[in-house]
C-alpha cells in the first residue's frame, strides 16, 4: 500500500511516525466494500442482489466507512515500518486518526524501538570458573540421600528423637496464648533428622512422647519489613523411626539395576556429582559474563516493552486462576519483579546484538543433526522422531541450538580464571555427618 511517511526521533528509544494514506487509496477500499455488500445484502422489499447503492450507502455506509478504515490502518501501520525501516520492540501506540471523505487517512503512531549501543569487547573480560572437585566425603553425603530416600518408616512408641519422622498438628497462639481460630495446620510430616523447621523447633519436639504438646515460635514474614516471631503450639500425633537399607551392594542393585556393587556405585554417584557441579559452574560463569557485559553498556529499556513482558508474566502467573486477580496484587507482583525484568530485557537486547555482529543461525544442518542426537538418546529411529516433532517443537529446538553458540562464543572470547574449590564450598554448604553404616 502506498503511504506518505513523516519519521522523527524522539528520543534514542521512541520514533514518532506521521503517516498518511492518499485519498484514492480510502474511496477505492470504501467504494469496493459497498460494492460486494450490494451484491450480498438482504433488505426486505428487495430481491437478493437488486438493494439500490443509495439504500446500501444510507443503511450501511457509516459502518463500512469505520471498517475500512480500520482495516486500512493494520495495513498503512505495517507498511509505514517498512518505510521507515524500523523494527518495533512492543505495539505501537496509535493516535490522532483523522479521515474526511475525499481526503487522505492520516494517523500518528509513537514506536518504540531497540536502543543503539556498542558492545564492549568481550575479550578484555576476565570471570572466575569454578572448579569444584568431589571428595569421598561428598560421594558418602550422596550415599546417605539415597539411604533415606529408600528408608521404611516404622511407627515408634517411644518419645521422639532426632532419627525420627513425626506427625504434628501446629495451631497459632494469639499473645494471650489463646488458639487463633482458623489458623492451624493439621497432618504436618516434619523429617527431624534435617531440622526442616528450624533447630528450636527440634529441641522442643524431642522427647516428646505421641500425644506430647510444645510451644514453639517461627519467624513470619512482615510488609514493614521488621522481624516477627508467632507463637504456635505443637501437638505430636504419631512418631516414625527410619530404618535406613544398609550400606551394601544390593543397595547399588536398587538404586540401578544395572549396577552390581556398592564400589560401582560409588563411581556412579561421583561422576554424576562431577558433571553436575561442571554444569553449574559453567552457568555460573556465564551469568558472570553477562553481568560483566550488562554493567558495561548503559542504555534504558523501551517503558511499552517493559510493560508488555510484566503482562505477560502476569498472564503466566494466572494463568489458571479462577476469579480475575486482585488489581492491587497485580501491582505488587509487577514491582516485586520489574528489576527482574529489566535485566532480562536488557540482556536480550545485548543478546540479541551479539547474534547479529558474530553472524550466529542455526541452520536446516544444525537442527538435523541435533535431531538424530536426540533420536539416538531415546532410543528411536531417526525418520519416526522427525513425526513426532511438531512445528513449535522444532522452533524450540532452533532456540536451543542458538543459545548453546551464544554460550560457546561468550565461553571462547572471553578471559576465565580458574579457581579449584571443595564441592562443599561451590554449594555454600558446610560438610555434613555421615551415618553409620
Amino acid at each position: 500500500m502506498e503511504v506518505q511517511v513523516q519519521k522523527e526521533q524522539k528520543s534514542p528509544i521512541e520514533c514518532e511516525l506521521k503517516v498518511a494514506v492518499p485519498s484514492e487509496v480510502m474511496t477505492g477500499r470504501i467504494e469496493a466494500a459497498l460494492d460486494d455488500l450490494t451484491t450480498k445484502v438482504r433488505l426486505p422489499g428487495f430481491r437478493p442482489g437488486h438493494v439500490p447503492r443509495r439504500v446500501v450507502v444510507e443503511r450501511f455506509g457509516s459502518n463500512v466507512t469505520q471498517e475500512a478504515i480500520q482495516e486500512v490502518l493494520q495495513e498503512a501501520y505495517r507498511d509505514a515500518l517498512t518505510e521507515s525501516k524500523l523494527v518495533p520492540v512492543a505495539p505501537g501506540e496509535m493516535s490522532d486518526v483523522q479521515y474526511k471523505q475525499g481526503d487522505p487517512l492520516t494517523f500518528t503512531v509513537k514506536v518504540e524501538v531497540a536502543p543503539d549501543f556498542e558492545l564492549p569487547p568481550l575479550s578484555d573480560i576476565t570471570v572466575e570458573l569454578a572448579q569444584p572437585s568431589v571428595e569421598e566425603q561428598d560421594v558418602l553425603e550422596s550415599l546417605d540421600g539415597l539411604r533415606e530416600s529408600h528408608a521404611v518408616l516404622t511407627p515408634a512408641d517411644e518419645p521422639v528423637s532426632r532419627e525420627c519422622v513425626i506427625t504434628v498438628d501446629l495451631q497459632e497462639l494469639d499473645p494471650s496464648g489463646l488458639a487463633i481460630v482458623g489458623r492451624s495446620r493439621k497432618g504436618l510430616q516434619v523429617d527431624l533428622t534435617h531440622s526442616e523447621l528450624g533447630e528450636d523447633f527440634a529441641a522442643k519436639a524431642i522427647g516428646l512422647p505421641v500425644g506430647g504438646v510444645a510451644v514453639v515460635e517461627f519467624p513470619v514474614k512482615s510488609g514493614d519489613q521488621q522481624p516477627k516471631t508467632s507463637r504456635f503450639q505443637v501437638t505430636v500425633q504419631s512418631v516414625r523411626r527410619k530404618e535406613l537399607p544398609p550400606l551394601d551392594d544390593e543397595l547399588a542393585r536398587t538404586v540401578n539395576p544395572q549396577l552390581a556393587t556398592l564400589d560401582q556405585l560409588k563411581a556412579d554417584l561421583k561422576r554424576y556429582l562431577e558433571a553436575r557441579a561442571a554444569h553449574e559452574a559453567r552457568e555460573r560463569m556465564f551469568r558472570s559474563v553477562v553481568e560483566a557485559v550488562l554493567r558495561q553498556v548503559d542504555f534504558p529499556v523501551p517503558p511499552r516493552m517493559l510493560d508488555d513482558y510484566l503482562d505477560r508474566m502476569v498472564e503466566d502467573a494466572t494463568k489458571g486462576r479462577k476469579g480475575k486477580p486482585d488489581p492491587k496484587e497485580i501491582e505488587r507482583f509487577k514491582e516485586e519483579y520489574r528489576a527482574s525484568a529489566v535485566w532480562n530485557l536488557r540482556w536480550y537486547l545485548v543478546r540479541k546484538k551479539l547474534i547479529a555482529e558474530r553472524g550466529l543461525e542455526v541452520t536446516d544442518h544444525d537442527l538435523q543433526t541435533e535431531i538424530e542426537r536426540l533420536a539416538r538418546a531415546d532410543g528411536t529411529p531417526v525418520p519416526e522422531f522427525n513425526k513426532r516433532l511438531n512445528e513449535h517443537q522444532q522452533d524450540h529446538l532452533r532456540e536451543d541450538l542458538l543459545e548453546r553458540k551464544v554460550l560457546m562464543t561468550l565461553e571462547a572470547e572471553v578471559q576465565t580464571m580458574p579457581r579449584p574449590m571443595s564441592l562443599a564450598e561451590f554449594e555454600g554448604r558446610t560438610p555434613g555427618r555421615i551415618l553409620s553404616a
